[in-house]
């Protein structure tokens, strides 16, 4: 699931099968009952954060309304420089190619995964 169309066609262009497109940052009602009634083995979420993350709470929104249906939730997370801005698949696929993304997806981690790797990324525990 990506944000924007040209996201999805790019991609699908690329050779990524199964892409489909939001068409915002927000999945509707009846996109959920398409998760729902289907039997996805896994569902990959590659949406588009914004510089400013003013987009954040629709993406968690968007995260939970999937998570009610259905629980193999993959987060793609495109690794950037600390200088470099989030940007949609499409810029990414220009600018990374599509191997780069395709090891975006293999790399991707079940939600809860995902966020446990986030926790321990930004905590500043230290061992023994």
């Amino acid at each position: 699931i990506v944000e924007g169309e040209f996201d999805c066609l790019s991609l699908a262009v690329e050779g990524f099968q199964n892409v489909v497109a939001l068409g915002g940052d927000t999945i509707t009602s009846e996109q959920i009952e398409v998760i729902k009634n289907n039997n996805f083995e896994k569902i990959f979420l590659f949406l588009d954060i914004e510089a400013n993350n003013k987009n954040v709470s629709n993406i968690q929104r968007n995260i939970y309304k999937i998570l009610e249906v259905n629980q193999s939730l993959f987060i793609v997370d495109f690794e950037l420089n600390e200088n470099e801005q989030k940007q949609d698949a499409e810029s990414l696929l220009k600018q990374y190619g599509k191997d780069k993304i395709k090891e975006a997806f293999e790399n991707s981690n079940i939600y809860f995964n995902y966020l446990f790797k986030k926790l321990i990324k930004r905590s500043t525990v230290s061992g023994p």
